[in-house]
């Protein structure tokens, strides 16, 4: 696996989520943390923050490629935090 470190020194908000933007896996799991928060709304900011992390950090520490590991954090920690009773909502639709 590519050991790529976060630099802090750019802002990627334009950058979809799922995506790592240049190594930047702060940035990249802030944005996971804020689509996986708007799922859970009742859900307290960091309970989510904390399910996101950990999940991403379990994935990462057997993961032999980075590519796909922000997808999984999300659907992982999503089916998590179901599974403990926090309140779903699906997201809402984006008009055309």
């Amino acid at each position: 696996m590519t050991d790529l470190q976060s630099t802090g020194e750019h802002d990627h908000g334009s950058d979809r989520p799922g995506m790592i933007p240049f190594g930047d896996f702060d940035t990249a799991l802030r944005h996971e943390v804020q689509a996986v928060a708007e799922r859970f709304p009742d859900t307290d900011a960091a309970t989510v923050d904390a399910a996101v992390r950990q999940v991403f950090a379990d994935l990462r520490a057997n993961a032999e490629v980075d590519t796909h590991l922000l997808g999984l954090t999300r659907h992982r920690a999503i089916e998590g935090l179901k599974a403990q009773g926090h309140p779903f909502h699906p997201p809402k639709a984006v008009a055309p």
